[in-house]
């Protein structure tokens, strides 16, 4: 009776291992909406939200799930400070870019991310745990004098109301390059923010042999001529669990590599 009930119970460990459990982003946004269309490819899944990127990497590592949408910056930035943990990551691959977006007052302090590296400078980085708040750590642990500024806690339309109002000098998103998206229609519709450049070359790091930021002139507004900043772009990538099944990483990665329009779209 007793290896009968091992077994059993062996059995169901073994079901329970197979099952996808997606961690992705907040419910309303974008990471949120991929995670579903990837579980619907896998019998016996789920979604999780979450705060970001960093926090989806620790789910994994916990092995609270085994499929996660991250920031590759985000992800290169928690290797560097946790780097026993990579054997417990696989790499699946890139879905698109996500560029990172300073918003500054027009008028003000903030002409372009040099001006970031003064002292007195305030820029809202987005909640702790955010995909940009990471960005923004990473940013100055590649270029050190970006800790001169000071970094407060605001992000989404709270921050640009700031930014509007002066409290803050200057705000960072990290978001897919679409003009058609709230960010960029606030942003264009009012006179006293603008977008400003992001051009520092310190920021050219690399992970697996590739940089983590891509250098990119991105349209912000439709505009026949002009309508373009300057900036730095990483990619929203999927990772798994090195726990996961042979074919469960083939299927995750024939999907992200052939039906990537569909999942994104």
């Amino acid at each position: 009776m007793r290896r009968i009930a091992l077994l059993v119970a062996f059995m169901l460990t073994s079901l329970m291992a197979t099952n996808i459990v997606v961690t992705t982003g907040k419910k309303e946004g974008s990471y949120y909406a991929i995670g579903k269309k990837i579980a619907k490819q896998f019998p016996n899944s789920s979604v999780m939200s979450s705060k970001g990127s960093i926090e989806n990497v620790e789910r994994i590592v916990k092995g609270y799930a085994n499929v996660a949408l991250v920031q590759k910056d985000a992800l290169r930035y928690y290797l560097t400070n946790h780097p026993a943990d990579a054997d417990k990551i696989e790499y699946i691959g890139d879905l698109y870019n996500e560029c990172v977006f300073l918003v500054a007052k027009s008028g003000g302090k903030v002409a372009d991310d040099s001006d970031l590296q003064d002292a007195g400078i305030k820029v809202a980085v987005g909640a702790k745990g955010s995909g940009t708040a990471v960005t923004w750590k990473y940013m100055s642990q590649l270029e050190p004098n970006f800790k001169k500024a000071t970094p407060v806690p605001y992000g989404g339309k709270r921050a640009l109301a700031k930014v509007a109002s002066g409290s803050v000098d200057a705000a960072l998103f990290t978001t897919k390059p679409d003009y058609r998206k709230w960010l960029f229609k606030r942003v264009n519709a009012n006179e006293s923010l603008h977008f400003a450049p992001i051009k520092d070359w310190d920021l050219n790091d690399k992970f697996q042999g590739k940089p983590i930021y891509s250098f990119e002139e991105v349209k912000v507004r439709d505009s026949f001529f002009g309508g373009t900043v300057d900036t730095i772009c990483t990619t929203a990538t999927v990772i798994a669990s090195t726990e996961l099944s042979e074919e469960q990483l083939d299927q995750l990665s024939d999907i992200v590599l052939n039906f990537k329009n569909y999942i994104t779209e």
